[in-house]
């Protein structure tokens, strides 16, 4: 009888509570790099051509200036475009607010540095990662993605893909050091727990809507 109230003192209680927490924390993040290893690359010549690249946001001024983030992922982008990797783009972000709207600052940036706008197809309701990834494969019927973020990123964005059925590699976008670079890897241990979740408890998009042919024109697709 000793034994039994001894062990559920709550100072025990919490440290057996706090080692599930820290397991899960573990176990995810885990299972995120497992599914990525070997797929995430920095040279162009290593990528086979794969047609679509889904391009991920990032936040933008309020002048519609893409930041360093998504400068760089979209200057990435332009660089497979241009070595005749992919034949299509998808730019995904978050333009849930009136006055803010990533995906066209995305759009709007590489038409003003050549992109056909055939070839651009926009997503409004990218509000995180699941999203634009879930959306890609039902708003836009992608199965093969290069998907085009940071290296923080990719690991988390390689694993729900493949997780939802879409055949993906990753595209190293790190062109710079970034300042924030510190916080955004701590963010992303807790954002592998997210996405494991997401897996795990089989969720979807909030929003779905009209979906889009990806061999016809992007510009079908905007919002204008």
């Amino acid at each position: 009888m000793k034994r039994r109230i001894f062990l559920f003192r709550p100072r025990f209680v919490i440290l057996f509570l706090g080692l599930i927490f820290v397991g899960g924390i573990l176990g995810a993040n885990f299972w995120v790099g497992s599914v990525a290893a070997g797929k995430i690359f920095r040279e162009i010549e290593m990528v086979d051509d794969r047609q679509i690249i889904l391009i991920l946001g990032a936040r933008v001024a309020e002048n519609g200036e893409p930041s360093d983030i998504l400068r760089d992922r979209l200057d990435t982008a332009i660089e497979l475009f241009a070595n005749k990797k992919v034949l299509r783009m998808i730019v995904s972000g978050d333009n849930s607010r009136e006055n803010y709207d990533e995906t066209d600052a995305m759009r709007d940036y590489l038409l003003a540095r050549g992109v056909p706008p055939r070839t651009i197809f926009t997503d409004y309701a990218g509000f995180d990662t699941f999203d634009s990834i879930f959306r890609a494969r039902e708003i836009f019927g992608a199965e093969k993605l290069i998907l085009v973020t940071q290296e923080f990123h990719l690991p988390r964005a390689i694993f729900l893909a493949e997780k939802l059925e879409i055949d993906a590699i990753g595209f190293s976008a790190n062109l710079r050091k970034y300042r924030d670079e510190t916080r955004m890897n701590l963010r992303e241990i807790l954002a592998n727990v997210k996405a494991a979740g997401n897996i795990l408890f089989h969720s979807e998009s909030h929003f779905l809507g009209k979906k889009f042919e990806l061999t016809g024109s992007g510009t079908e697709s905007w919002d204008d």
